[in-house]
């Protein structure tokens, strides 16, 4: 029923989790009153949205026009291969077209990168490539990686997606026959690592990461019965933006959208020097101590929380917050901008299964594919220009403010 419905959400997004050790006690009683309003906000934001819908589906017009034959977003002069000729069906990774992707090089770890040793390629544009996705299960140094370069980036990016095919990819020791495997036991089903350098001085508060589309999602219960209801859509961007404020949700306009500021939303973030131990790609990646030189915490100079009220990322990811939203606020400019240095950012997400393109929710699988009407997942990270009044303005995706844009594409998108 309704209340149950609620309950499972509100578990959903507030899982019970253990006390960190070594957390300090003293603020234990402010911390579960916070935690309480929050709840009954979400609580009311979850009735007022099933009551709004409700409302909305007693008056939705019965005559709702079905969308023409699908287009897929990419332009005329070039074509995605028919899906026989996918490598990994039912996926399909490219290059985001017309923003300014160059993909130079598909290579094993082992082998060295186009900056290392650069070649020409041959491949200028990378949005007609067919890029390698791995499964995991890889043997160490083995993965696949793909060495890309824009305008304001160039570095190296390793996909992982939990049992995806990649037989078409597998030389020498098959992966499946691996005893490696990175997913294991683990609940995630993705990640993405980017390792490079910037190649100008970018303000880091100015760059945001996640997805971005060309057109509106299909989200008219007439016209796509998997959609979730609408109360459930408007509601989880509400919640979104209680617990990440500074995150930039809305799934029902022209660019559906979910940005959040780069240095808060990556996993883990490593600055490496010169000097230290190599750490792979591959590797398992963990977020530095604040006080080591790796961690961005040095660069951002300024205090965040408690160093023993959370782990390091959270540490990082609160300290760049303070620094984001004086950015903000005073519309000032000057604010800490990544430097020469090379940079690791990881991305984990459990949610989206990417075999079969469906949404792990509280009301079961929902399949994203007609949803999507034609369209890639959109996997982005941007620098955003700034407005007349020096404050950031509206995301958008070209090849002046593309740090890296790739488009996943799943079967069921074009079929």
């Amino acid at each position: 029923d309704e209340h149950f419905l609620f309950k499972t959400l509100l578990d959903d997004f507030f899982p019970t989790q253990p006390q960190p050790a070594g957390c300090r006690q003293e603020g234990s009683l402010s911390s579960s009153s916070s935690s309480e309003e929050t709840t009954t906000r979400i609580e009311c934001i979850l009735q007022e949205a099933y009551k709004e819908d409700f409302r909305e589906e007693l008056v939705e017009d019965e005559n709702v026009m079905v969308p023409p034959q699908i287009n897929v977003s990419v332009p005329a002069c070039q074509s995605l291969p028919c899906v026989s000729e996918w490598k990994q069906q039912p996926l399909l990774l490219t290059a985001t077209p017309n923003v300014g992707m160059k993909i130079r090089g598909i290579r094993r770890l082992c082998e060295p990168s186009f900056f290392e040793n650069p070649v020409n390629s041959g491949h200028t544009d990378g949005s007609l490539m067919q890029l390698p996705i791995n499964n995991g299960r890889e043997d160490p140094r083995h993965s696949w990686v793909i060495d890309f370069e824009t305008e304001l980036f160039a570095g190296t990016a390793l996909f992982r997606i939990r049992d995806c095919n990649t037989d078409a990819f597998s030389t020498g020791n098959s992966s499946v026959a691996s005893k490696h495997d990175y997913f294991g036991d683990k609940n995630r089903k993705y990640q993405v690592c980017i390792r490079g350098r910037f190649k100008k001085q970018v303000v880091m508060a100015t760059c945001v990461s996640g997805l971005l589309l060309d057109r509106p999602l299909i989200i008219s219960r007439k016209v796509n019965s998997d959609a979730p209801p609408r109360w459930i859509l408007r509601a989880a961007v509400k919640i979104a933006n209680i617990l990440s404020p500074r995150m930039d949700a809305e799934l029902e306009c022209d660019h559906p959208r979910v940005l959040s500021p780069l240095c808060s939303t990556a996993q883990t973030i490593r600055k490496h020097a010169k000097k230290e131990d190599p750490v792979y790609l591959d590797d398992p990646q963990e977020e530095p101590h604040p006080d080591s030189p790796a961690s961005l915490v040095a660069d951002l100079k300024k205090g965040g929380a408690d160093e023993s009220d959370a782990n390091y990322a959270q540490y990082r990811k609160r300290t760049f917050n303070n620094i984001y939203d004086d950015f903000v606020q005073s519309n000032s400019t000057v604010s800490p901008h990544f430097d020469d240095s090379e940079y690791t950012f990881e991305f984990l997400q459990h949610l989206v299964d990417y075999n079969d393109l469906s949404l792990n929710s509280p009301m079961g699988k929902k399949t994203l594919g007609a949803g999507l009407q034609g369209q890639p997942v959109r996997i982005i990270a941007i620098s955003n220009a700034t407005d007349d009044q020096g404050g950031i303005s509206t995301a958008v995706l070209n090849d002046t403010t593309s740090l890296w844009a790739f488009d996943l594409w799943h079967a069921s998108n074009v079929i």
